[in-house]
């Protein structure tokens, strides 16, 4: 698929932050791989980013569940046969307004391991 090209993965490429990086990693002539946490949101954004004229493609991965990470590694490595760029991009939280989100979800939210571990991980050559 990436035909030459260098290839990205940006996990939580599907909107704000990450589909700006997207953009940004595709005028600068790389393939992008986007991941999301389900299906419907990866389908909606690759669909946005074809109308852009952006070849991106996408695959659903939660970056709390490591075994989805390694599967989305797995297939970034089947379907353009190299990874140059890892965009740890994904988060994990409580999503509310501030009003709603109690004391204890928020140190919760911010005693968590970061979700970039399960992706940087998988991407990890080990010994």
């Amino acid at each position: 698929m990436a035909a030459g090209k260098r290839v990205a993965l940006v996990t939580g490429g599907t909107r704000g932050i990450g589909a700006a990086i997207v953009r940004g990693l595709a005028s600068e002539g790389f393939a992008v791989a986007i991941s999301g946490r389900t299906e419907s949101s990866v389908r909606e954004a690759v669909g946005r980013f074809r109308k852009e004229g952006i070849p991106a493609a996408g695959r659903a991965a939660d970056a709390r569940r490591e075994e989805e990470q390694k599967a989305l590694i797995a297939w970034v490595a089947s379907d353009f046969s190299r990874l140059d760029v890892l965009v740890n991009n994904a988060g994990i939280g409580e999503f509310d307004s501030v009003e709603k989100l109690s004391p204890e979800i928020g140190s919760a939210t911010w005693s968590r391991p970061t979700s970039a571990a399960p992706t940087t991980r998988s991407t990890t050559p080990r010994p």
